[in-house]
């Protein structure tokens, strides 16, 4: 199913008006791109991205430059087996089967997510950081779920294309655990023709929130884009960013 990389680069630019610093480095075998505006503030609210499947941390700097030009400071992951760490038998991982139902596709979604704690104490070192927040794309947004099962100091998340249901394992799966969803603020957006991630796993665990926690509207929301598939047209990647942005703005870093 996977056939090729989960890309997003999109034919407009971002607007880019503040500096941005970029810098790569490594902990603990964790190859990482933090990226930072100049003028940030010395107490910061920082946010982990995951990319896509077959994808890496610099598939995404467009993404990352436009949160860290909204005042976040951002880290880029390569999950695990991707990247500059990625399998050297990737290819034979996942010659028979690349979809999300390949038992292969959930360890690199389960091994990412428990890196989350190591990587928020790292960074917890390195600057003064009032708050955490988490977003990913496609096998990143599969990874945004699974962490916010391992890391309760991470207050706001954002899944695009991801899906909270993992075939096959199914007591483990994010979906069946929302107990583990008591204090995050979670935006999750998916495409109503993806065949790739069918979107349904996603409405129906929001829907589940929803009857869960009474907060719900304070806490959650959906958003599906009904005439896109996985690669999201360009008209509602532009809506989809934007309600990002504003999601972390808002339940992140309020003013």
């Amino acid at each position: 199913m996977f056939q090729g990389s989960i890309l997003f680069f999109r034919k407009f630019k971002y607007n880019s008006i503040l500096m941005v610093n970029t810098r790569y480095f490594e902990s603990n075998g964790i190859p990482l791109v933090i990226c930072e505006n100049e003028h940030l503030q010395p107490v910061k609210h920082c946010i982990l991205f995951y990319h896509g499947f077959k994808g890496a941390k610099e598939k995404n700097l467009r993404e990352l430059n436009s949160l860290a030009e909204q005042g976040f400071l951002v880290a880029g992951v390569d999950a695990v087996g991707h990247g500059a760490r990625v399998y050297p038998d990737f290819d034979a991982c996942f010659a028979n089967d690349s979809s999300t139902n390949n038992c292969e596709f959930i360890r690199v979604v389960r091994e990412s997510a428990a890196e989350v704690p190591y990587l928020i104490d790292t960074l917890n070192k390195m600057y003064t950081i009032k708050s955490f927040g988490i977003a990913g794309i496609s096998m990143g947004g599969f990874i945004t779920y699974a962490a916010i099962l391992q890391e309760r100091r991470l207050q706001a998340a954002v899944s695009i294309l991801g899906s909270p249901h993992w075939e096959g394992d199914e007591a483990h799966s994010p979906e069946s655990h929302l107990e583990k969803f008591s204090s995050i603020h979670l935006l999750s957006m998916n495409a109503g023709k993806d065949e790739l991630v069918p979107p349904h796993f996603a409405r129906d665990f929001q829907a589940a929130l929803k009857e869960y926690y009474t907060d719900y509207e304070q806490r959650f929301a959906y958003v599906e884009y009904s005439n896109s598939g996985h690669f999201i047209d360009d008209e509602d990647w532009i809506d989809c960013w934007g309600k990002t942005l504003r999601w972390f703005e808002e339940h992140l870093a309020p003013s």
